[in-house]
């Protein structure tokens, strides 16, 4: 069977619905989530997911029962998300696969990591076919698709299991893939070319959703391939999902999955640490899930989402059904003392969606939130106000840069006459409010991020400044990059400065809300609270060390009715050099 008569049957409409057959199931077991690399059309590159390795254990276990109670022409793969040739015993489950009668196995990977040893381990181990993903037909395309230099370690690994195919004469297939993109639209045919006499079937997939993870990413890199000389697949799912009934999908954790697309595990539905594998695929919950694909009822269900090529919507999931997914979710999101990295991009994107928002009557709500208590923002913003800036000292020879600065919030603050005032946001949409808004000669927005804060202000021809504004932006900043921030600050200081710092605190410990799905916000969320050890060890690391001496800090709020956090607090910090 070659690759493209694979996904076809896997994706058939002529399935038929009334029962579960037993019979050519697929078993696809996540050995691990890990990749080492950060393919951008690949949900997985930005997963909320701790990476982990599958358990030995645990996958003998259920390879096992999964052999004991399915039918003819079972099958077994070894990827999911991830790449599984980190795994260190993926031969030896090959191996297993096949003394437990799996008809056929097979794996995708990179091949990055695919050494010729291990390679020859596989295949002799009895691997039935194997699927190289190389996105590129060069070296530089390849960096910027894949994120890593490894495109002669990919063909190399290619080349191999062709010559040992040959040399050993085994009969297992091999299989390119390559997903076609407008950065890689020019290569194709000759890249087509190159690998057609090393294996069975390449095949170019247009970009595709994930499971609903990456549908405006798909359609922003998809490009028409069909006047191209090779041979295309576009995949799409139906309902009712032909994948309920023909595979079975476990993830790394140990959890039974509805598809084998999606990289967050929002379509895990029972935990097989817990439940055998037969009592979970054949139970209430896959059973109810399948009716309502039947029934073409899949609103509630994060099947919509990739079905309808839509935005998931998590507050419209079934919580009985998908109980496990959305605690799992919430579990990962909500990372508590460990160092945890947010997406830049989905921070932005964030911040994007938030001017749309905007409203005059209530302008503030657009970066302070409380969209629907316009007088908790209206209070908090002059209590903020009201308490810090007399402590920036204003005069007329006052340069003020506002970092993160919105739609320009403190530039309303500052009503007495000073020498100039720059806001800075890497949001356009909250740059462009702000210059609607303000049109005073002395006063300018620029847009940029602040990992870049030197770059962006020669750019835009700014000197240095002797007021410098950070309220609320640490908490969107790594802390690989929180050092040179704060290095750079010190940079375009000028000899007399004052540094205003406002953020909020994680009050007992540290915690990162990573893709949180808040119901205040109905959106996803990305925040760092560190606390304020943490931020402090960074102030004598960074601009203490540049001479800057801290005069007053505090927590903000006094009043318990403007703190109506439980776990973080809002904290200031006045530097002076």
């Amino acid at each position: 069977m070659n690759l493209s008569e694979r996904y076809q049957n896997k994706l058939a409409k002529e399935q038929r619905f009334e029962e579960v057959g037993l019979d050519h199931v697929l078993l696809q077991m996540e050995v691990t989530n890990a990749c080492n690399h950060r393919c951008y059309f690949c949900p997985n590159a930005d997963s909320i997911r701790p990476t982990k390795m599958m358990g030995y254990d645990f996958a003998e276990r259920i390879m096992k029962e999964c052999a004991d109670f399915l039918g003819n022409g079972k099958k077994i793969c070894f990827h999911m998300n991830g790449e599984p040739l980190l795994y260190k015993r993926l031969s030896d489950l090959v191996k297993l696969s096949k003394e437990l009668g799996y008809e056929y196995s097979f794996v995708t990977t990179n091949g990055s990591v695919a050494a010729d040893g291990l390679l020859k381990d596989l295949f002799d181990a009895g691997l039935d076919s194997i699927k190289f993903s190389i996105n590129a037909g060069t070296k530089e395309s390849y960096l910027k698709i894949h994120g890593r230099d490894d495109f002669e370690k990919a063909v190399h690994a290619l080349e191999f299991a062709s010559a040992y195919r040959e040399e050993s004469g085994k009969d297992y297939k091999i299989f390119v893939s390559c997903v076609g993109t407008k950065d890689n639209y020019s290569e194709l045919e000759d890249f087509a070319a190159y690998a057609e006499p090393l294996c069975d079937e390449i095949v170019f997939y247009y970009p595709c959703g994930y499971a609903g993870q990456n549908n405006e990413l798909a359609k922003e890199l998809r490009c028409d391939l069909s006047g191209l000389d090779i041979k295309t697949f576009d995949i799409k799912h139906t309902c009712p999902c032909p994948v309920l009934w023909n595979s079975i999908n476990v993830t790394c954790e140990g959890f039974l999955a509805l598809c084998c697309s999606e990289s967050d595990n929002r379509l895990i539905v029972e935990d097989l640490n817990k439940k055998g594998v037969r009592e979970a695929w054949l139970g209430k919950k896959m059973q109810a899930i399948r009716a309502l694909h039947t029934a073409g009822n899949i609103r509630n269900t994060p099947c919509f989402s990739c079905i309808s090529e839509t935005v998931y919507e998590e507050e419209e999931t079934d919580k009985e059904l998908f109980a496990l997914a959305l605690e799992q979710r919430k579990q990962n999101t909500r990372i508590k003392k460990n160092i945890a990295n947010i997406d830049y991009d989905q921070t932005l994107n964030f911040f994007n969606r938030r001017a749309d928002k905007y409203k005059e009557e209530n302008p503030y709500s657009v970066t302070m939130y409380q969209d629907n208590n316009p007088i908790l923002v209206e209070e908090r913003n002059r209590a903020e106000t009201e308490k810090l800036l007399p402590l920036l000292r204003l005069d007329a020879g006052s340069k003020v840069l506002d970092l993160a600065c919105g739609i320009g919030r403190w530039s309303d603050a500052i009503t007495v006459q000073i020498e100039e005032y720059c806001g800075m946001d890497f949001s356009e949409n909250l740059i462009a409010l702000a210059k609607k808004r303000f049109h005073e000669a002395n006063r300018s927005f620029c847009v940029g991020s602040v990992n870049h804060l030197q770059g962006v202000l020669a750019k835009n021809q700014k000197g240095r400044f002797n007021r410098i504004l950070l309220i609320g932006i640490l908490m969107y900043i790594n802390d690989g990059d929180l050092l040179s921030v704060m290095n750079q600050l010190a940079e375009v200081s000028e000899d007399h400065t004052v540094i205003c710092i406002r953020e909020p605190l994680g009050i007992d410990e540290r915690l990162t809300l990573k893709g949180f799905y808040s119901e205040e916000l109905k959106d996803h969320y990305n925040a760092i609270y560190r606390t304020r050890d943490e931020l402090m060890r960074m102030l004598d690391d960074t601009l203490i060390k540049a001479g800057f001496r801290i005069t007053q800090k505090g927590f903000l709020f006094s009043e318990d009715e403007l703190n109506n956090r439980k776990e973080t607090a809002q904290y200031y910090f006045i530097l002076e050099r």
